[in-house]
């Protein structure tokens, strides 16, 4: 077949006169001479008729087209080719996919990698698909066509009106008005889908392979409707996922179709079935009041659920530390105080719904003292008998504390072990064949990751922690045991009347991952059950909704906005109470040190720090961050959410660095000294912020947010020295390095 002596390439065109698009639809002419075509943004057309014509595209920047005269192979980053004339010339494509048309004559297309559109136009074509998904292109209906496939495996298409005759290779489908069809679907019969069946259980997920069954070529799903117990989503390998809604159960019937290579479409059914299982009970906390010596009746059953409607019932009744209880004809329990007994006291149950599910609770106990004897003098105050701030008494149960009955404040020496089998006090009550039959101890790694938890603890607090080699000897035990639903449990089996109280950790035996991840939920879950056998308790009614999650306490069941990780440390409101349980440790790093930004970087911590001069350096972060260097208050070190970390009460830290990016720098009390970095950075300071120091203020771009301290601009004193600009109000003063000339639109005032 004749070819043209010339080809073009996309190139070479050196030394070649340009043309340059712009970020519009741009038409480039090369016609009459070589030329470099630049396009830019914008879907561009370019007209070749030279091999010395060079297209440039740079990627991602538009769909562009090349209309050739010539034999033509498409450069990089350009989509579509079409052949001009009549001449019998050649389009081959690149790895992008393309779409190749043709001219009057007799051409040879070539779509290379990726998948390709291609359509000879008029004449007798060679259509080379390549590699990909490609799709050759005829008019009008595929009647109108002759199909037939040759020895080589290759096709023959006759347009049966004009005798213009192809071959194709390396195509997967056939486009016609009528539809898209596979060159085998052309000649046999359309798909056909078979209905399918499933069974599963309440409350899971099920995969199932309704194509397993189906017959047809490339079969795909299309759809699946219907569904009143679940909901359906097709998988990424062609199966359908379905997910029974919570507690449903019964028979679910769904409708899907399929789609065959030419696009012909088959329905079928498919029948879940879905199999009831016992959801056992949900226990919920109560809290009950009752005066010194008086008894009190409490309903536990009343705020306990059951999804299942069953019939609840008190099982058993733990043990209460400074009372005893009971329950009455009706399933009540009574609890009486021990004589003399005022404060804080608890006790837990376990609630069955005789279908061999149960729960357990916690019931809490405010037993207020009677009547104080006359006071003959004003002796001083014990240690730690100042009242504590709401979010220490919403956090903490007196009852479980470790130096009880010593006044709060004072240090406590804990002994811990690890379990390598059940305690012997396990033959008796407590659920004793979950924690025989399902028993395992943890692994080396994890044991240390518990040793490397403890000492955190000792980090802030005045506790020490000795490990012993039995649990009789121990004051707290760690194993694993199948706890069904729950994650961990502490427990308090062998309590002595003494006012000490010894603690059993159990964790589930799921979480046996061989180690425990610091940020994990297996991590999160362990240091909360050690919350609880220091005495922390879950979060009481008086802390609102708005701090009940886990950027305050690893004790609260709630996620701060959904982060994907959990705590890394004991959060803020943790520290604050175990310090007043125990005392504060203010002997940890009391040096100068700094905290970078890779030990944040989207983790949830608290920094607890003893003196020394100290700096928050997040100047390696790779998006903007908060930081902000009051006790109490919280940074963010996370993209996309805030309050990540913060700095527990009775720290000072007293410098901060950003990053490269927009950043917000908030100064405390103490004498600052701020860095914002690059970036249009925000320096917040507060009524009483001291002589602080801003190094890299750069006007007009970073902003001085005064609006906390109540000021005005007219409150205040600015005066430029040395180079640097000093604003002042009262005995505040900051100090801005390097800059002058600033004006109100530098600061945002009150």
């Amino acid at each position: 077949m004749p070819r043209q002596d010339k080809s073009g390439k996309g190139g070479p065109g050196a030394g070649a006169p340009s043309k340059s698009g712009t970020n519009e639809n741009d038409v480039l002419d090369g016609s009459g001479g070589s030329f470099r075509l630049e396009g830019f943004d914008g879907d561009d057309l370019y007209i070749v008729d030279d091999v010395g014509d060079e297209v440039v595209e740079k990627p991602n920047r538009g769909t562009d087209t090349v209309a050739a005269s010539i034999t033509y192979t498409l450069p990089r980053n350009v989509e579509n080719l079409t052949l001009t004339g009549s001449a019998a010339i050649d389009g081959t494509g690149n790895d992008d996919a393309n779409e190749i048309t043709g001219n009057a004559g007799n051409n040879r297309l070539f779509g290379l990698s990726g998948d390709d559109i291609l359509s000879g136009g008029a004449g007798d074509d060679i259509i080379d698909g390549g590699d990909g998904i490609d799709t050759a292109v005829y008019g009008g209906l595929s009647s109108a066509y002759s199909l037939t496939r040759l020895a080589d495996g290759s096709w023959r298409v006759v347009h049966l009106a004009s005798g213009d005759t192809d071959t194709l290779t390396g195509i997967e489908r056939l486009a016609f008005d009528d539809g898209v069809f596979a060159p085998d679907d052309l000649l046999g019969d359309g798909p056909v889908a078979n209905d399918d069946t499933a069974v599963m259980l309440e409350d899971e997920a099920t995969l199932i392979d309704v194509l397993g069954n189906d017959q047809g070529n490339g079969l795909s799903i299309v759809s699946v409707s219907g569904g009143a117990l679940g909901t359906t989503v097709i998988a990424s390998d062609g199966k359908v996922q379905y997910e029974a809604a919570p507690d449903a159960a019964g028979t679910d019937t769904l409708t899907y179709e399929i789609v065959d290579a030419a696009g012909r479409r088959s329905t079928a059914t498919i029948q879940v079935q879905i199999d009831e299982v016992n959801d056992a009970p949900v226990a919920v906390a109560d809290d009950a009041a009752t005066s010194e010596g008086s008894a009190v009746t409490i309903d536990v059953l009343a705020n306990d659920t059951d999804v299942d409607g069953d019939t609840l019932s008190v099982e058993s009744l733990g043990t209460a530390v400074h009372g005893s209880v009971s329950l009455d004809a009706q399933g009540r329990v009574i609890y009486t105080p021990e004589a003399g007994f005022s404060g804080t006291d608890s006790f837990t149950y376990t609630v069955g719904d005789g279908r061999g599910g149960s729960g357990s609770g916690t019931v809490t106990v405010s037993v207020a003292a009677g009547e104080p004897d006359p006071d003959p003098g004003s002796d001083p105050e014990e240690p730690g008998s100042e009242t504590p701030p709401y979010y220490v008494t919403n956090l903490f149960n007196d009852a479980w504390r470790m130096n009880a009955p010593e006044p709060y404040g004072t240090s406590a020496v804990v002994t811990f072990t690890f379990l390598d089998s059940t305690p012997s006090y396990y033959q008796n009550g407590l659920n004793s064949s979950v924690y025989t039959d399902t028993f395992a101890a943890f692994n080396e790694t994890e044991r240390q990751v518990t040793r490397d938890a403890l000492a955190a603890i000792s980090d802030f607090a005045n506790i020490e922690f000795v490990e012993v080699s039995s649990p009789e000897l121990a004051q707290v035990t760690f194993g694993f045991a199948d706890l069904g639903f729950a994650a961990g449990t502490t427990l308090s089996p062998s309590g002595d009347g003494t006012g000490y109280s010894d603690n059993d950790i159990w964790l589930n035996v799921d979480y046996r991952s061989g180690s425990f991840v610091v940020g994990s939920e297996e991590y999160k879950t362990l240091i909360h059950e050690i919350g609880h056998a220091l005495g922390l308790d879950h979060v009481g009614p008086g802390i609102g909704w708005e701090e009940n999650h886990r950027s305050y306490t690893v004790m609260s069941y709630s996620d701060p906005l959904g982060l994907a990780y959990e705590p890394s440390t004991y959060m803020l409101f943790d520290i604050a109470t175990l310090q007043y349980l125990y005392g504060a440790n203010t002997g940890f790093r009391t040096g100068n040190d700094v905290y970078r930004f890779g030990e944040f970087d989207q983790q949830l911590k608290t920094i607890w720090d003893g003196g020394g001069y100290d700096t928050v350096d997040f100047s390696a972060a790779s998006y903007g961050v908060e930081i902000d260097l009051r006790e109490g208050g919280f940074g963010s070190a996370d993209p996309y959410a805030s309050n990540t970390f913060s700095v527990a009460y009775g720290t000072v830290l007293e410098a901060a660095i950003g990053g490269a990016y927009g950043d917000r720098l908030i100064g405390n009390s103490s004498d600052n000294v701020l860095t914002g970095g690059g970036g249009a950075d925000v320096f917040v300071l507060g009524s009483d912020w001291g002589q602080d120091r801003i190094t890299d203020f750069v006007r007009g771009v970073d902003v001085l947010d005064l609006s906390a301290t109540g000021l005005s601009w007219s409150d205040l004193s600015v005066s430029e020295t040395g180079g640097d600009t000093v604003i002042s109000s009262g005995s505040n003063r900051v100090v801005l390095e390097g800059v002058t000339g600033l004006d109100a639109g530098d600061f945002l005032m009150a």
